[in-house]
């Protein structure tokens, strides 16, 4: 918010996440890629505050008081290749961009300016999430894998809003208000794998964020479970579910706020592998 960088979350944390599960397709596949679909449900809440003002900014439900959908289909795409017989790497991309024209339903406070219930207003919200992972597999036969990873997960969040406000008692047409945060954050998690036989495979993962550091806090919770069935030599479908918990609270002596958001629901897709 404001282009301000979270360079300061850089201490241990926990896997990928919000960022869609690691899915190799196969415990022996040596290069592997994934193309997904993704159909969370989705709660995220929003407060953009200015030091220094007698009144905070509100703390807004982007889907209850914006009008933004609070379910849709998120493509992502992974791939990974393995070092020799325990070492892997993966990388992953997903965004999920939103916006909205709608009346408001009650009045809310964004930095500096009230935009009163009944007016109308645009708003976005779009989230971009970039995932890199080295992993090692503790353990590893030819059916069951189980192992830890490290990383980073970088999120970028952009919000904005325009419309008929109020500041200092004075009602005017406001130009757009956009704010930014680019979250960059290592982490760290486990995984397990277990191919039941030459076409059904399971994968799970769980993962957990608590830091602090300056004027950062964050957290997160990541839990998934995918089982996949490879359809052809090197071509698997599968599903899964996921659920993150994702959190960033800021204070800054040039701004204050936070971001909430929660997502769960299923996945399909499509991996190849050899």
């Amino acid at each position: 918010m404001h282009g301000a960088k979270c360079a300061a979350l850089s201490v241990g944390l926990a896997a990928a996440l919000v960022a869609l599960p690691a899915r190799a397709a196969r415990i022996d596949d040596r290069y592997y890629l994934s193309v997904s679909a993704y159909k969370p449900h989705i709660n995220t809440t929003l407060q953009i505050s200015l030091p220094g003002l007698p009144v905070d900014g509100t703390a807004i439900d982007i889907e209850n008081d914006l009008g933004m959908a609070d379910s849709e289909w998120l493509p992502a795409f992974e791939a990974g290749m393995r070092l020799g017989n325990r070492f892997r790497i993966e990388a992953e991309y997903y965004r999920l961009s939103r916006s909205s024209s709608d009346t408001l339903r009650r009045s809310i406070v964004w930095e500096d300016v009230t935009y009163d219930a009944g007016v109308d207003v645009d708003s976005s919200f779009d989230t971009t999430v970039y995932r890199g992972t080295i992993g090692y597999s503790f353990v590893k036969t030819p059916q069951w894998e189980l192992g830890a990873d490290i990383g980073a997960h970088v999120t970028d969040f952009a919000a904005s809003i325009s419309g008929q406000g109020r500041v200092n008692s004075v009602v005017i047409p406001i130009d757009q208000r956009r704010q930014q945060q680019l979250v960059p954050l290592p982490t760290i998690g486990a995984f397990v794998a277990w191919d039941i036989n030459k076409t059904f495979s399971l994968q799970g993962r769980i993962d957990w964020l608590s830091l602090t550091v300056g004027d950062y806090s964050g957290g997160l919770t990541y839990v998934w479970a995918t089982a996949n069935a490879r359809v052809m030599n090197h071509v698997g479908l599968g599903i899964g579910w996921r659920y993150v918990h994702y959190s960033l609270d800021v204070s800054r002596p040039d701004w204050e706020g936070f971001v909430r958001y929660n997502y769960s629901g299923p996945a399909f897709f499509l991996n190849i592998g050899f």
